[in-house]
This record gives C-alpha cells, structure tokens and sequence, in this order.
C-alpha cells in the first residue's frame, strides 16, 4: 500500500505538469477550434531557451524561466499569425497539417542549434524530499503540483468571469458575432495562441530538468498533452488537471506492476482510445461540416508512359548511376510505398492517420524475425511483412469507426507511440543492440544484396512499387474506390446510398497497412541487420508531410513526396553535385509543407495533372476532363450501358412502410413523442410542422442515423436496429435538406454510388481488375425523368442550385426504393422549380409505385402533391388527414402562426 500511495504522489506530479501543457491546447481549441499539433514542439523550445540562459550563458534561473516563456509565448503567436489565420477559410483538417508542417520546423530548428545529443539542465527548484507518512515526494514536485493547481483555478476564473475568457468562448463558435460586437476576433485568437504557447512554456520548463532535453522524445510531449485535454473535453480546465493527474496516475502505476516494455508510453494512447470510443458515434451528426479534403486523381493508367519509365529506370540504375544515387533511389522508392499507404487511407478514404511508419516497422520485425528463424525465402518474406501488418491496422483503424479528423489523427499518432514503445523498441523482439541478422538476400535465385548489388535492390524496389501503384490506382478506378470518396466526402450521405461506412474505412486501413508492411521490409532488409530506430512516429509525420506536399490524393504524388525523403534522391543529387543538405531537409520539407497548404494545397501531382485553372476556391473540383481518346471511349461505354437499361421496361417499385410508436430522445428533450403511421405504395404522405416540430428527426429516426424506440417495418420486415445502411439497401433512402451531394465525383458516379451492388467481392476484385459497375435500369430512370443525360461528366460544385436539388433526388431514386423520403426538396428553388418538383414526386408515386414520405415547408407544394398529411409540434402528431384537413385545423395554425383565426392560404409558404 505505501509503494502504492508512492507511486500515486509520483504520477500526480508528472500529471499536474501533463495538465498545464494540456491547458494550454484547451486555450487554442477554446478560441479556434483547432488542435496545435506543434504544442510540444513549442515546449520543446521554451526548455531549450531556459537551459541557453541559465546554462550557457549562466544567468539567473529568475532571469532564465521568464525568457523560456516568453519565447514559447511568442512562438504560439507567431504560429497563428503567420500559419492559421491566413488559413482561416479553410478545412481544420488543412490547418491540423499545417501545425504538423510547424512541428517539424521546430524540432529541426533545434537540432540544428543545439544538437541531437542529450542536455541535462541543472534543476532550479528545491530537490530535498518532503516526507508525508510513508510519502516521500521531491520539494520539486510537489511545488510544481501545487502550482498547477493554483494555475487551472486561476484560468478557470479568468475564461469563467472575464469578457476576456466569455469571448474566447464565443468566438469559436460565432467569429461574426463576436466581430458585430466590436471584438477584433483576430487578436483575441492571437491572445490565446500566446496563452497557450505561454502554457506549453512552462510545462517544457518544468519537465526539462527530469525529463531533460532531447528533441526526439521531448517533442512527444503532445501525446500525454492531447490525451489529459482530451478527458478534459477539449473544454474545462479543471477537468484537465483531473485528465492530467489520472494519466499520470496511470502511466505510474502501470510501469511498475507491469512487466511490460513501453507499457508507460502506451497508456496515453489507452486512454485516447477509451476517451473517443466512448464519446464517438459511428456516424456524425446533423450539424456535422464535411470539410473539403485534398483533391484525388482519377487512378488513370497510361501503360506505354509506364513501361517506358520502368525501362528508362532499370537501364539507368544498371548502367549510369553510381552507388551514393542508387542508394538514393533505393530509399525513394521504398518510401514512395509508405507514402502510397497514406494515399489509401488518407487521400482516398480520407482518415488521417499518422500511423503509417510505425505500422511499416511491424511489417519489417515480423518479417525480419520469420526469415531469420525459418529462412523463409525473401519474397515469401515480403508478403509475409505486408500480412502480418493486416490486425495491427485494423487495429489503429478501429477509433475510425467512432473518431474522425482530428480526433482521429491525434488516436493513430498515439497508436504510433505505443507501436514503437511496445513492438519496435522492445530488446526482445527487434534482437537487441545488435539488431536482427538476416544476411543476404536472393529473389528467384538472383542475389538482390543493396551492398553487392545495389542496383538489382533499386530494380527490386521499383518493381514493387510500380505493382503496388497499380494496385491502389485499381482500387481508386473501381466500385470501391467510389466506396472510399464517398465515406471520405460525406459519411451521412455514403450511409444513405446503402455504403457500409465502417467496412469501408476498416478496409482502407488494412489495404493501407499491407502496402505499408511491404515497404517497411523492403526498407528494413537493405541491410543484413536489420534495425527499426527509423519506424518511429515522428517519421511517421515526416511522411504525412511529404504525402501532402506529393499530392496526398495521387498515386504519383506518393513517388514525388518519397523524392524528399532524408536519404532519398533529392539529397543524393545535392550530396553528389551541389552541398551536403541532408541535415537541412527536413527542415525544408516543414517549410515547404506550410507554404504548400496555404498557395497548393492539393499538391504537386494536382499542379502537374491540372496546370491550368481557373481562379477559384483552392479545394473546388476541377472539371471533368479526360484525355481525349480516353474521353471518347468512357463516353461510349456509357451511352451504350444506358441504351442497354432503357430498353429494358423496369423501374423501382413501391412498399410499405409502418411507423409504430416511434420514439427520440436527446437526454431529457423528447424530439419525436410515439408517433404511428403508415405509407402505402404509391402514396405521397407529408409530414409538416414548425421549425424545431422533429420533422427531420423523424427521418433520422427512420432511416437509422438517430437511436429511436419503437418500431419500423418495410413491407413487414423490421428495420428497427439495423444500421442506416442497411435500411438503405433494404429499400428505404432519403434526400437531405443539405442535399450532402459527393463533391468529388461526378453527377453520373454519385447516381453509380447508389446502384452499386453491395457485394463484398469487390474488394479483392477491384485489386487486380477495376469494376466500374453497370448502369442500372435505376439509375437511368432518375437520368432520364430528372433530364441529367447532360449533366453526367459534370461535377456538382458546377451544376445550378436547382440542378443540384434534381441530382440530390435522382440519386436516391437510383437506389430502386420502395420508399423514398424527401427532406425539403423545394427549399431554395424558385416557383418554377418548385411546381416541377412536385411533379416529379408526383410521376414516382402515381407512375412507379414509391411510396413517398414528404417533408416540406411550402404549403403550396404539400396540398398539391400529397394524398395525406400528419402535423407534428415539438415531436407530437397534433392532426393527420387530407392536405386540406390538416392545414385548416387550428391546432396546425396555432402551432405555425401562434394563433388561430384564420386558416392557412393555399399559396402561403411557411419558413
């Protein structure tokens, strides 16, 4: 028990230290909603500052602990005004990298001023022990503990009690209102990003001398930082010393009684993951913004392009370049693998993971362990590296399934940290000092040694690479591919059309670790001993930069952002002709990685596959064009696939669909009271009320995207439980009020993404043969009814708005529903729009047999195109007949105009 009560005295130190940096990610997220990944780094530099002034320079510590802070103070302004704030108008996914672009910058900036080797800064606060009973605790210690105590009361005070602290508030939520009021939203953002750079100080201060400084591990503060912020909600300070103390607690007590390797620096992951679990949702809600990601390339293949480079490659490696360039292109084209993970994950199913290196290790240990006990051939070896990657990815792809954005990045990096400290670093399995010996290797007879032969293993490499290249670009090309971008660009809306979202990212996440497992082996065996010191997290940052600044949504951009790689070509060709810039490159990749994201943010493969724009929104799609021969030959196959579907005489068909006792409830709100009712095939019902009655709650509710009680059939069948895309495919789709269109393809492939077969087949199919999927008789009925024939090859960000509300119903009737629920689809359209809207929901009811759920505002269009109408108001059915019925009856006019002497006008439209 006293070892205990010793321990947890130790792990509340470390903790209050852990909850002051925390604090200082609250005071940002608070004012800007963004998560500073450059926190630690920007601690890093405050404890750097300290031990110039108070070690080199031998000043006062009293002198020494402000200018440490000051410095990291000004450092957190700086990384506002000169990153985030002209990055204002884009995604928070685009400003997280730009932080990770700030991060590199400065660990590098430190190793180049004061080195890599370790500084141990002489301690500044009283080391005596302070006995409590059994207790023994360093005066340093509990000094530090007290004082962030007294920090976090004094901050919740000041953002509790002051205009100050209630504007920050604010801001985050409403910069404009703020503005309204006369605050200058940009210099409060810049008070806080202080605050927390002033945060970030101290806590670096505080840690340097137990710590003690060295840039790799101190920069990984962020960790323990982001997951005490993360208990804290990202909100309360005093629950963020709560978050800090219980991690502290926690990494403690388990690195005693553990007897585990790392298990210390794995904790704060445990405790990321539990944190989002429990709070996640497996899809976002409502108010959910889907931010605009990098822009993906078409997965197009030029085979006569890609021969001639693979023959130029191997002829040049042969014969003209010498050993420092093949080493090079060695370390390009293996890193050109990694980073084509990340074009998987992150560019194609948009999860941002920042776990790709760490994983690539796995592969490599594994691999590396199996050879040198088996001899297992090196081919086999290398499959082998790729599978054994498959459950640790599934493994870090499982917060994705209730985490996403920035959420998610800060999971996979803390998944990197315990990948390394429990796999990678542990003496047990990666053989030690002397690492594992596997000697030379041979693939079909023919002795690949890189030392020997340096050239064959370039050959080797690129060979590889160009295989997995297709293999990804196939992936992009088919039915998955489409899978991937919708889940990427919208999971409400991929749930609706019938895409498994969960499946889907699960399945990026294992295709992206198996590429990444073969890239680690590659990598590791380009020695006969093989170490794993290069598969660490800050690596795995590293490659996420030069993913973005290749062209995170490109195959090519992978083997462009692998040409930076420290080691890789970019550094041989300046090593052999210009200077030695190895030392400065990561440090150019930072620089270059937040130049890129505020000029380019879509990188250098978009600028060479679109080099001529138009102005516009830097994220807006490009338009659909495609090489001419290429053009002409998908245009035929598609007019021939929809000449085929029109002559078969098919359409959807209607069912029925029964609501009983339908309930929801957000905490103590009820927003949809037992409601019961039923819609018949080809009947239209509407389902009107007030702003805030629970009209589209109840669609929710219906379709699976909130949790309801009750019961729902379709044609007798239950859907209550089942997920939404499971009611989707069952027959039961719907249209938003937001239309949720997937702006990253065209009109034709979001009507596709909602026919496709649900197979799971296509998986493993689309790895060697694409399926671009057939038209179906569906699809072509919403072509020709909604008149899209020219529109098909257009991306929506092109189309009208009236246009875009067509397309947004047309594809949920490329579905084949047997009922279709319609969320608003007159809203914003003008009165000639409107009438052929209502015609429209007219020829699918009366023509095709859907059964029709309508919610609308415009009374006009709902006694026009319904057979009946059911009124609710704050969640409860206050009438249900006839249009006309239900519009005259008082209550309806009560709960709409707040009176009741007069009857609602046929033209009259209620907003």
């Amino acid at each position: 028990m006293n070892l205990f009560l010793q321990l947890f005295a130790l792990g509340c130190a470390t903790g209050g230290i852990y909850a002051i940096s925390a604090m200082g990610v609250v005071a940002v997220f608070r004012s800007s909603g963004v998560i500073n990944f450059a926190h630690g780094a920007v601690a890093m530099a405050g404890g750097y500052v300290m031990y110039s002034v108070a070690d080199t320079l031998g000043l006062s510590h009293l002198i020494a602990v402000p200018a440490g802070i000051l410095v990291s103070a000004v450092l957190g302004w700086l990384v506002y005004a000169v990153v985030i704030r002209p990055l204002a108008d884009t995604s928070t996914l685009t400003r997280v990298i730009a932080t990770l672009g700030v991060f590199v910058v400065l660990q590098q900036g430190v190793v180049l001023t004061y080195g890599s080797a370790l500084k141990i800064p002489h301690p500044y606060l009283p080391t005596g022990a302070v006995r409590a009973g059994p207790v023994s605790v360093g005066a340093d210690q509990l000094i530090l503990f007290v004082f962030s105590a007294a920090l976090t009361a004094v901050l919740w005070a000041v953002f509790k009690h002051t205009r100050f602290g209630l504007a920050t508030s604010a801001v985050a939520e409403s910069p404009r209102s703020l503005a309204a009021l006369a605050w200058r939203v940009g210099r409060l953002r810049g008070l806080n990003w202080a605050l927390g750079g002033a945060l970030a100080g101290v806590a670096g201060i505080a840690l340097a001398p137990s710590l003690q400084l060295q840039p790799n591990s101190f920069a990984l503060l962020i960790i323990p930082t982001l997951a005490s912020a993360m208990l804290g909600g990202l909100r309360s300070f005093p629950l963020t010393l709560l978050g800090g103390i219980t991690l502290g607690v926690l990494q403690a007590v388990c690195a005693h009684y553990l007897d585990l390797p790392g298990v210390g620096d794995a904790v704060p992951f445990l405790v990321i993951i539990a944190v989002l679990m429990l709070m996640g949702r497996t899809l976002p809600l409502r108010s959910h913004l889907n931010e605009r990601l990098p822009r993906v390339g078409s997965g197009k293949v030029h085979p006569v392009r890609l021969l001639v480079a693979v023959a130029v490659v191997a002829v040049a490696a042969q014969t003209l370049l010498g050993v420092q360039l093949l080493d090079g292109l060695t370390v390009t084209l293996v890193t050109s693998i990694i980073l084509l993970s990340q074009v998987v994950v992150t560019g194609y199913a948009g999860q941002l993971s920042l776990a790709q290196v760490p994983i690539a290790g796995v592969g490599a240990i594994i691999a590396g362990r199996l050879l040198a006990a088996t001899g297992l051939p090196f081919p086999l070896a290398i499959v082998a590296g790729g599978l054994a990657a498959i459950p640790v990815a599934l493994a870090v792809g499982l917060p994705a399934l209730r985490a996403r954005g920035v959420s998610l990045a800060i999971a996979t990096l803390g998944f990197g940290v315990a990948i390394n400290a429990v796999i990678l670093r542990n003496s047990d399995l990666n053989g030690g000092a002397g690492g594992l010996q596997v000697g030379f290797q041979s693939v079909f007879g023919i002795d690949v040694d890189s030392i020997v032969y340096p050239a064959r293993y370039a050959i080797l490499c690129g060979l590889v690479f160009v295989l997995l290249a297709l293999v990804v670009a196939n992936v992009r090309r088919g039915r998955v591919g489409r899978r991937m971008l919708a889940v990427r660009t919208n999971e409400r809306a991929a749930a609706a059309l019938g895409v498994d979202v969960a499946s889907t990212k699960l399945y990026a996440f294992v295709l992206a670790g198996v590429v990444a497992g073969i890239g680690g082996v590659l990598g590791a065996f380009r020695n006969p001993t093989l170490t794993f010191t290069s598969y660490d997290p800050l690596t795995s940052v590293n490659g996420l930069i030069q993913s973005v600044i290749g062209g995170i949504g490109y195959v090519p951009g992978a083997l462009l952002g692998g040409v930076g790689q420290n080691g890789g070509l970019a550094t041989a060709v300046a090593n052999t002709w210009l200077f030695d810039i190895a030392q400065y490159l990561v440090l150019i990749l930072g620089i270059g990685l937040i130049v890129q994201v505020i000029v380019q943010p879509n990188g250098i493969a978009d600028v060479i596959a679109h080099p001529k724009r138009k102005k516009g929104p830097r994220s807006a799609a490009p338009r659909a064009r495609l090489p001419r021969p290429f053009a002409r030959r998908r245009a035929a196959a598609v007019d021939a696939q929809i000449a085929a579907a029109r002559r078969t005489d098919h359409h959807p068909s209607g069912g029925r669909l029964e609501a009983r006792g339908v309930t929801v409830r957000f905490g103590s709100v009820v927003a949809v009271d037992d409601l019961s009712f039923e819609i018949r095939p080809g009947e239209v019902v509407a389902v009107i009320g007030p702003n805030g009655a629970g009209k589209t709650t109840l669609m929710d509710a219906l379709s699976g995207f909130v949790p309801a009680t009750g019961t729902v059939l379709l044609d007798g069948s239950p859907l209550s439980g089942l997920p939404a895309f499971r009611r989707t495919r069952a027959g039961l789709t719907r249209s938003f009020q937001s239309l949720e269109l997937l702006e990253d393809m065209t009109v034709l492939d979001n009507l596709r993404c909602a026919s496709d077969p649900t197979d799971a087949a296509s998986y493993l199919i689309d790895l060697v043969r694409p399926d671009r999927g057939r038209i179906t008789v569906a699809t072509v009925a919403a072509i020709d009814t909604f008149t899209l024939a020219e529109h098909l090859h257009r991306f929506p960000t092109e189309l009208a708005y009236g246009t875009r509300h067509l397309v947004a119903i047309a594809r949920a009737v490329a579905a084949a529903p047997k009922v279709l629920m319609l969320d608003e689809p007159a809203a914003g359209l003008s009165e000639v729009e409107r009438t052929e809207v209502g015609d429209l929901i007219r020829h699918l009811a009366d023509d095709w047999g859907i059964a029709v759920l309508l919610v609308e505002h415009d009374v006009e269009l709902v006694r026009r195109v319904s057979d009946r109408a059911i009124a609710l108001d704050f969640g409860r059915q206050i009438a249900a007949g006839t249009p006309d019925e239900v519009l005259a009856d008082p209550r309806v006019v009560e709960a709409y105009l707040g009176h009741s002497t007069s009857v609602m006008r046929p033209t009259k439209e209620v907003s």
